[in-house]
């Protein structure tokens, strides 16, 4: 990509696609040591994820709600990109008392 809007838009289009695997991209360009620092304003329901972004061979790493990884896994394949790593154990709240991320 070779524009910031470009970018924006590819992130945007991974957004959109997410949900229909019921996946919510939580945090975009995040490393796996800012999302430890925010993990209190998680649900537990929260994956760190890597994956090469198919269309410019860039490294993302995204934090991404989903009931399970299989998900993920799939919405990122299926959209065009290449998953590197799932993990979990992220995040405090219930999933069922979260509201939104806190700024």
């Amino acid at each position: 990509m070779s524009t910031i809007n470009e970018h924006a838009k590819a992130i945007k289009d991974l957004e959109d696609h997410l949900k229909k695997y019921s996946c919510v991209l939580l945090e975009g360009f995040i490393d796996e040591e800012v999302l430890r620092e925010k993990e209190h304003q998680l649900p537990t329901d929260t994956h760190f994820v890597r994956f090469i972004n198919g269309d410019d061979r860039e490294e993302e790493m995204m934090a991404i709600r989903a009931f399970r990884m299989s998900d993920i896994f799939d919405a990122i394949q299926d959209a065009g990109h290449y998953t590197q790593e799932i993990c979990q154990g992220y995040g405090t709240i219930s999933p069922n008392l979260f509201t939104g991320v806190e700024a």
